[in-house]
């Protein structure tokens, strides 16, 4: 009742909550049934993966990435809502691009699908906890609210899970109709979610600006770390290179648009989006240039063989 009195009073938020609590949900639920359609559950990789290699990955994904982002994420206690979407990102799961990623690169698809698939598993039943808990722990305003954890679990699923798995299931069943449904959500998705994430930097153009710098910085070293944690406990697990590439790329592609979900809806602060949205890019520019310096690598290397 207050909500709806605090609107009429001022239209501008009301048009801000508008935006926040209907039309992002909304695009993302869509993206997510945009890329379910676009998973084939029937050529899904189902080769043999070792049982190192699968707890090599869950140590770098689970356990140490976190760590080292909520590190990264304490340099910014004076920026509480930075600092949050920071702990968002360290903690978010391995995302659905990692298995395209790693076969890009060379490495094994099978492997970042399954640790994509069990560090989302793992995120769902921990999210409930441990959101609110660093919501908390960085002091964000909306952390001293008591917000159910079943109400967080309840969100994350409704918008980010259950329209992959309707996406997936339809693509099943008829394949044809979910190719042409595909295209359109991709042809509507791109400049809706362009329009949302824009708005969101429009919004909080200040902290932005203010943090721009840092946030890029963070952003950049929390990817470095990733590609050097899932190096060395590839190595140390004795994993074949085609894993560990597989590991780098479950490291570096996350789930944003969770994150940001939690960050904007569930507790109504945009500012901790920001994070998120810059890491979107900065570890699509560290993948790529990965993959250039090692395509040039081997290139060279072939050459002085050749000679």
């Amino acid at each position: 009742m207050v909500a709806a009195v605090g609107s009429a009073l001022d239209p501008a938020r009301g048009r801000e909550r508008m935006i926040e609590t209907v039309m992002l949900p909304a695009v993302l639920a869509l993206a997510m049934l945009g890329a379910g359609l676009d998973i084939d559950l029937r050529r899904l990789p189902n080769g043999h993966i070792a049982a190192r290699t699968m707890f090599a990955g869950l140590v770098v994904t689970v356990i140490l990435l976190p760590l080292a982002g909520l590190t990264i994420a304490a340099c910014f206690r004076d920026e509480p809502a930075i600092a949050f979407g920071l702990a968002l990102l360290a903690v978010s799961p391995a995302g659905l691009l990692a298995g395209p990623m790693a076969s890009a690169a060379g490495g094994a698809a099978g492997t970042a699908v399954a640790l994509t698939a069990s560090s989302s598993l793992l995120y769902l039943a921990a999210a409930p906890r441990l959101i609110p808990a660093l919501a908390i722990w960085f002091d964000v305003p909306a952390g001293t609210v008591d917000l159910p954890g079943r109400d967080i679990l309840t969100g994350i699923s409704a918008i980010c899970v259950l329209p992959l798995v309707v996406g997936a299931v339809i693509r099943l069943v008829a394949p044809c109709h979910a190719r042409s449904s595909g295209r359109i959500i991709a042809s509507l998705i791109r400049p809706l979610l362009g329009c949302v994430l824009t708005y969101i930097l429009i919004v909080n153009v200040d902290a932005l600006w203010r943090c721009s710098a840092g946030l890029l910085g963070a952003t950049l070293l929390l990817n470095l770390l990733a590609v050097l944690l899932a190096g060395g406990v590839a190595a140390v697990a004795a994993c074949r290179p085609v894993d560990r590439l597989a590991i780098e790329g479950a490291c570096l592609i996350r789930q944003e648009g969770t994150g940001i979900f939690v960050a904007a809806v569930v507790f109504d602060e945009t500012t901790a989006a920001l994070p998120l949205i810059v890491n979107s890019v900065t570890a699509l520019i560290v993948a790529h240039l990965l993959r250039s310096c090692r395509r040039s690598g081997r290139s060279s290397l072939a050459a002085r063989a050749t000679v």
